[in-house]
């Protein structure tokens, strides 16, 4: 990823070089523009990250591209990142590149899956990411960027570009930005992160291959087997991906179904598999 010969070393030279259009015509995009990279914006995420802008920090599939600390502070700078996101992106490309999450399949495959992550603990807050209302939807810049940091390491260090070596057939606008935190201040539930054993003042990132948010509605059912009931019809759809191939599903309650469940005394169990991983910030 040479970015450095467009490297700024002072806002007075911006005028010179149209550098979005740079950014597009050499392919560092994701279809949108991006923030140019000067040096003082990414030696302040390098800073954040611990120096030493060498340092690898992993490989990312499909190219099996090398991620140094420079090179993800450069792609968190054109996501819109501000440097205090560092630990966070960083810590979801290391659940995302763990073996067991199998980022080589699926940065490659027809089916439209997309990396979602979920952040847990008091990070969310800091950075003040959204839970809540719209969580998946547009408006919150840290959701936004740290998802879309994501996606550019995916595309321009780990090489998943269609049609080359993503052979994604339609895609989804997941494949954007993915990346929310759980409303842990109003659920009624305990922290997903906390029963899988990590304490509540811990910060972590869940990462899963999942489609883009599917609406289950039900406004009948009044205890958990009915409202679950309804959730497992929609997950179980002739022809859905899950149901044909045995994958794993995400399951995000909205507050009155969350209570309703609580109230019955119902509590979540955790589930891993080769396409789930979970990270400590």
């Amino acid at each position: 990823m040479a970015i450095a010969p467009f490297l700024l070393e002072s806002s007075s030279k911006i005028a010179e070089v149209d550098l979005v259009e740079v950014y597009f015509e050499r392919g560092w995009t994701d279809g949108l523009p991006v923030v140019p990279p000067t040096p003082d914006k990414i030696n302040a995420v390098v800073e954040v990250l611990g120096g030493d802008p060498e340092f690898v920090e992993c490989k990312v599939a499909p190219r099996w591209g090398t991620l140094t600390r420079e090179v993800l502070a450069i792609n968190m700078v054109m996501a819109g990142c501000k440097p205090e996101y560092a630990p966070l992106v960083r810590a979801a490309l290391l659940a995302l590149t763990d073996y067991r999450f199998n980022l080589n399949g699926v940065q490659a495959t027809t089916h439209m899956a997309s990396p979602l992550v979920i952040v847990n603990g008091p990070v969310a807050r800091a950075i003040g990411m959204n839970g809540g209302a719209n969580a998946f939807g547009s408006g919150n810049r840290a959701n936004a960027t740290i998802g879309r940091a994501i996606r550019l390491i995916m595309l321009n260090v780990g090489g998943g570009r269609a049609p080359d070596l993503d052979k994604c057939t339609l895609g989804n606008p997941a494949k954007y930005t993915y990346c929310v935190c759980e409303n842990e201040n109003d659920s009624p539930l305990a922290p997903y992160h906390v029963e899988q054993g990590y304490a509540p003042d811990q910060s972590t990132v869940f990462a899963i291959a999942a489609e883009a948010p599917h609406s289950v509605t039900d406004h009948h059912c009044n205890n958990p087997e009915g409202i679950l009931d309804t959730m497992c019809s929609a997950m179980s759809t002739i022809a859905s991906n899950t149901a044909v191939l045995s994958g794993h599903c995400a399951v995000i309650l909205g507050l009155e179904h969350a209570g309703t469940i609580a109230k019955y005394g119902w509590t979540r169990n955790g589930t891993s598999g080769s396409r789930t991983a979970a990270s400590r910030l």
